[in-house]
This record gives structure tokens, C-alpha cells and sequence, in this order.
């Protein structure tokens, strides 16, 4: 039995399905291929091979590098594009941990000096959601986090000061309109400020926090010494689960992730903004109505 793709299997499609089909013939093999997808049931079954632990198990590791197939400059562009996990999971074929730190080396990137506001400043929103923290920070086009609110206030405080913020700075705000937050992304364009909404699925929220994560990587962000943003961002994880054999980006259990994800959109809305500075220098949008300087008609 040749079985591709291990990773993303179940673990009972080999225990429960192929496995027991060899009972009845001691000559069977069977060949698992696939890149890891954390420690799981698939890395365990590899182990095995390690060091002649088991008699009939034999294990094999291949980078894509030892590939004649793969070329350096592919490689070499992955490696600059993607955030480091995913190229060690994909390309060196490293079963990471199942629960691993999104961010590292964050307090790096944490600049003593205040960050100015200029005409590209965009304010990543994050709602909140039951009983969490609503959170706005600012991000100028040179990616650098101008300020930081978090709040739990009534909506139309709430609202208040998400106008108030956008008006005193010109800004465009990038706002998460999942689920009810459709709705208050147009309660907030109704009130005259420059709104994109961001629906958080599963795959729009794995394009966005990769997104913050390799220019956490490539050092192209810097953020102020908040207690509370570096704390979020140093306990924020990448887990695989088993069952729905999927990588979940979330922050631990009983902590917040507010802020990330606040940074994450205003980073997200910065897409762009140097091509499109001219546009707005000439023209301010808050004058003009709702369409955005990032739009295809521009």
C-alpha cells in the first residue's frame, strides 16, 4: 500500500482502515509519504524508523533542496515569502510542534521613539466579541504602530470614538466585520469615515496573520513597548488539530488576542499605500464619500 499525503490524514484511516487489512498477509508493506503536520500520529509512526527502534519499521527524511527537481532561487524566494514554520514544515519537512509561537523575537522590534501619524495612517479594528476588548491601533505607511486604545464600552461609545479617531487623523479604517460586524462596518460608514470591512474565515484569518508574521520576520513593522500588545503577541499560537486536520491561529485559552488582531488588520491596510500616496495627497477621500483609495477603479 502506497498511501500519499499522511499528514493531512486522520489517524483512524490508518489504525481503523489500511492497518488491519495486513493482518492476513505478513508479507504486506506499506509506504507513508507526506510532509509533517506537527508531532502527531504520523511523526510518531516515523519515529519508529529513528535509530532501527523497531524491526519493521525503516524511516527516510528529504528536504526539497535534495530534490534535482527544486531549484536555489525557488527556495531561496519561499524562504522570503512565507513565514518561517510554514517553510521548515513545507520545504525541510520539520514536524513543529502542534502548538508553536507565531511571533518570535518580538521585543525586537519595539521602538523607544514615538511613532508619527502622516497622511497614509490607517486604524486596524478589532470588535468585541462577548466578553472581550474592543481595540484600534493606528499604523503609518512606514509600518509603525502610532497608538494603541482598548476599551469596553457601549456600542455607541464605542462608535464614538472609532468616528472621532478617523476624523482627527484622516485615516482609513480596516475593521473586522464578522458575523453583526457587517453591519457596524456600515453604521460606521454612515457616519462619514473611510471603512474596509475584513470577514475572518478560516483561510482569510490564516492570509492575514502570515502576513503580519513575515514582516514580524523580515523586521519591516516596529511597535511601541506595550505590556499588554507584546504579551498577546508573544502568547499567540499556531496549532494543528488532529480532528479537523487544520492549523488553527488563536491565543491560549482564557488569554485575549484583540490586539494582534487589530495590529494585524492595520498592517493588512497598509497593502498599497505607497503607490497609492499621490492619490491621496491630492484628495482627501473623507470628502469624497465611501470609495477607497485601494480600490480597482483606482
Amino acid at each position: 500500500a502506497v498511501c500519499d499525503e499522511r499528514g493531512q490524514w486522520k489517524g483512524s484511516a490508518w489504525f481503523r482502515g489500511v492497518s488491519p487489512s495486513f493482518a492476513a498477509r505478513p508479507q504486506a508493506r506499506a509506504g507513508l509519504i507526506g510532509t509533517p503536520r506537527g508531532k502527531n500520529w504520523f511523526h510518531r509512526l516515523w519515529l519508529k524508523g529513528q535509530g532501527g527502534q523497531e524491526r519493521d519499521y525503516a524511516a527516510f527524511h528529504w528536504k526539497s533542496s535534495d530534490s534535482p527537481y527544486v531549484s536555489k532561487e525557488f527556495l531561496d524566494e519561499q524562504f522570503r515569502s512565507i513565514p518561517r514554520e510554514t517553510f521548515l514544515q513545507e520545504y525541510e519537512a520539520d514536524p513543529l510542534d502542534n502548538a508553536m509561537a507565531v511571533f518570535r523575537d518580538v521585543r525586537s522590534l519595539v521602538k523607544m521613539l514615538r511613532a508619527e501619524n502622516d497622511a497614509m495612517t490607517v486604524i486596524g479594528i478589532d470588535l468585541a466579541r462577548k466578553l472581550d476588548f474592543s481595540a484600534m491601533i493606528g499604523m503609518n505607511s512606514s509600518r509603525q504602530v502610532t497608538f494603541i486604545d482598548r476599551f469596553q464600552d457601549e456600542w455607541a461609545e464605542q462608535k464614538r470614538k472609532i468616528v472621532s479617531k478617523a476624523f482627527q487623523l484622516n485615516a482609513r479604517c480596516v475593521v473586522d466585520a464578522t458575523g453583526s460586524g457587517d453591519v457596524i462596518v456600515e453604521d460606521l460608514r454612515n457616519s462619514g469615515i473611510q471603512v474596509e470591512g475584513f470577514i475572518l474565515s478560516n483561510q482569510t484569518k490564516v492570509n492575514l496573520i502570515q502576513n503580519l508574521q513575515v514582516a514580524f520576520q523580515q523586521g519591516t513593522i516596529s511597535i511601541p513597548n506595550d505590556p499588554t500588545l507584546i504579551a498577546e503577541l508573544e502568547a499567540y499560537e499556531l496549532e494543528y488539530d488532529d480532528d479537523t486536520r487544520k492549523y488553527k491561529y488563536s491565543a491560549p485559552s482564557g488569554l485575549h488576542d484583540d490586539l494582534v488582531i487589530a495590529l494585524a488588520l492595520a498592517l493588512w491596510g497598509q497593502r498599497g499605500a505607497l503607490a497609492y500616496a499621490a492619490i491621496k495627497t491630492q484628495t482627501s477621500y473623507m470628502r469624497g464619500g465611501r470609495s477607497s483609495y485601494m480600490s480597482s477603479n483606482r
